[in-house]
């Protein structure tokens, strides 16, 4: 919608939305035509509330802090996101996993 977001911005804030969010482990990105905002959001095994719970968080923070509206969250186990040997995000290929449909569904 004409605005630039730095990725980073997004996941820092959707780590905050939730305590049972897993720190360092959240990616987001955009896809689609129109492009719009994804967030996968890994979440910690001994979590014990439903998906659509932290989906509402992340959708609250993102929305208060930013003014965009998330197209879609996708909660997903420990240890779905990729990442380097140094443990940075693999963002481009966490969207990959994303849009072909590959990713572990956290329930």
């Amino acid at each position: 919608q004409g605005q630039n977001y730095a990725p980073q911005s997004f996941e820092a804030q959707a780590e905050t939305a939730h305590p049972a969010i897993r720190t360092g482990c959240v990616a987001a990105f955009g896809s689609g035509q129109p492009e719009e905002l994804v967030i996968l959001a890994e979440i910690k095994p001994s979590a014990k509330v439903k998906p659509v719970e932290i989906q509402a968080a992340i959708q609250q923070v993102i929305s208060e802090n930013y003014g965009v509206k998330v197209a879609e969250i996708v909660c997903v186990p420990k240890a779905t996101l990729l990442k380097t040997s140094s443990g940075k995000l693999r963002r481009l290929a966490c969207k990959a996993l994303y849009e072909q449909k590959k990713l572990k569904l956290w329930k």
